[in-house]
């Protein structure tokens, strides 16, 4: 048991959070291609985007350091697309295609920036950075210490 916990997870290569944009737009544009067709079998868009949620949310949880935000996409994604709305009832409409659109480059986004970001686990300098900046927040201009956040006086 003991040894699990101190194993590091091993995550995804490097380049796996281009997954993200290609399983989201990549459904947006089968789901255009079957309107164009008119072959109406499943809204392969909504569910590209859903699929693209929960794959960003497994590039984030196997990365060191976790993104929060990146963890609830699944979450919005079930909301947006799979509970039923007045949107998703008019399913033809251009306004459905540009909130498809517009979650998937949202989704797209924070992939790369979980990518970025939250791939390197916090070092010891970047701890002690932050705290000289918020012990430095707490002195104000006449070397007086704030504690409450208010005027000194």
């Amino acid at each position: 048991m003991s040894a699990d916990a101190t194993t590091p997870r091993t995550g995804p290569g490097p380049n796996f959070w281009l997954a993200v944009p290609a399983i989201s737009l990549g459904g947006i544009g089968i789901g255009v291609l079957q309107r164009a067709l008119q072959i109406n079998i499943i809204d392969t868009g909504a569910w590209g985007c859903v699929i693209g949620s929960f794959v960003l949310f497994y590039l984030a949880y196997m990365k060191p350091r976790r993104d929060i935000v990146s963890l609830f996409t699944p979450l919005f994604a079930v909301i947006i697309f799979v509970l039923p709305s007045e949107l998703q009832s008019s399913g033809e409409g251009i306004s459905w295609l540009v909130l498809q659109i517009a979650f998937a480059l949202s989704i797209s986004i924070l992939a790369l920036r979980v990518e970025k970001w939250f791939s390197q686990p916090r070092t010891r300098r970047q701890w002690e950075d932050e705290d000289e900046d918020e012990e430095e927040d707490d002195v104000d201009e006449e070397g007086d210490v704030d504690d409450d956040g208010g005027d000194v006086r």
